[in-house]
């Protein structure tokens, strides 16, 4: 059996809009009071303590070990200070690199490295304490649900990018996208070596790799400085955007445009520099390959090749020899992570509650 209520006075659609969004915006008003009040203010203190740990201010030093269980290619210590590396030792011991003996390395003195990670986990967070002051502020005012609303969107999203930023680094922060400046080691950090500073999950971690030079035509020139391509990322992007044409094609079109290309760029050096280059330029113009034998070296040069930069800001073709990774337990990010975890969980419910309430 069901019941059917008829009132009184009828009201129009927009009047029946109106009186829907107002109970919504009374609901959102005593989740905000009776709820979420003293919530953000747990949540607020759990970020303060966070952005001070990787705030510039902080002084304190913590010195690691670094070591891999499957691995003896690198070890040494890492001293981490907020967001920076201020100190570092390693030992590298590689069958490519210097005849198989070890190497050291040190970070120079007053010199530092700063993990982008780190600064961007500290900055989302402080985006986020920015907006839980903001909520703060529309409650003593205006009390808007709307604001509210949006201001808790913004807060879960700051959180969600402090909490990604020490789950995984952003690609541009690594290679090949970048290098850490060999100058800031003593001895200078060769151009076949690359050390990058990342955070993996909650965990300091520092990865090594040896690097191979390509020296093959035309797979080590750079056809385009500006953009940093290699005349192997351009076969790549058209080989993408032709998906339907066969890929000799595609390699047979591209390696014409390459060659009509070196008849105007005949000064242009793959790599060295000076005398003993120019005379040898002068030997191996005609190097390049024939089109056949192109064509078939061309997956492993595709598969294995990337360009880099030098020190120098220049891009030259290389491939990975040999990686290790080793990772440093570093307590304090590792609470940072977990405290993150825990707030994301927060704050999406609360997110998900306001979804029902107020659409």
């Amino acid at each position: 059996m069901s019941t059917q209520i008829f009132p009184l006075e009828k009201h129009s659609t927009q009047e029946l809009q109106d009186l829907t969004k107002k109970q919504a915006e009374n609901e959102v008003s005593w989740y905000m009071r009776e709820v979420t009040s003293s919530q953000l203010e747990s949540i607020k203190d759990t970020l303060i303590t966070c952005v001070k740990n990787l705030d510039e201010t902080n002084d304190t030093q913590y010195k690691l070990p670094l070591s891999s269980h499957k691995s003896e290619i690198l070890k040494g210590t890492v001293t981490r200070q907020n967001f920076k590396i201020t100190g570092l030792h390693i030992v590298i011991c590689s069958k490519h690199l210097n005849g198989g003996k070890k190497i050291e390395f040190q970070l120079k003195p007053s010199k530092y490295i700063i993990i982008r990670q780190l600064l961007d986990c500290h900055d989302a967070m402080e985006n986020a304490i920015s907006n839980l002051d903001k909520i703060v502020e529309n409650s003593k005012v205006a009390n808007s649900a709307d604001l509210f609303v949006r201001y808790m969107n913004q807060v879960c999203s700051h959180v969600d990018l402090a909490r990604q930023s020490l789950a995984n680094p952003d690609p541009a922060y690594i290679f090949p996208k970048y290098r850490v400046s060999g100058f800031l080691f003593e001895p200078q950090l060769p151009k076949d070596i690359l050390l990058d500073f990342l955070v993996n999950e909650g965990e300091l971690t520092v990865e090594f790799k040896s690097l191979i030079i390509v020296d093959k035509k035309p797979w080590n020139v750079i056809i385009d400085n500006t953009n940093r391509l290699s005349f192997g990322d351009i076969v790549k992007k058209e080989i993408s955007k032709q998906r339907g044409v066969p890929v000799n094609k595609t390699l047979s079109d591209e390696y014409n445009k390459y060659l009509k290309w070196r008849e105007d760029h005949v000064d242009v050096e793959s790599e060295d520099s000076g005398l003993g280059h120019t005379f040898k330029n002068m030997f191996t113009f005609n190097s390049d390959p024939s089109l056949s034998t192109l064509i078939k070296n061309a997956s492993y040069y595709l598969e294995q090749s990337v360009t880099y930069i030098d020190d120098d800001n220049n891009s030259y073709v290389v491939q990975v020899g040999e990686k290790c990774e080793v990772i440093s337990s570093d307590p304090v990010l590792l609470s940072i992570c977990v405290k993150l975890e825990s707030l994301e969980k927060t704050l999406h419910r609360i997110k998900e509650n306001l979804t029902n309430i107020y659409i």
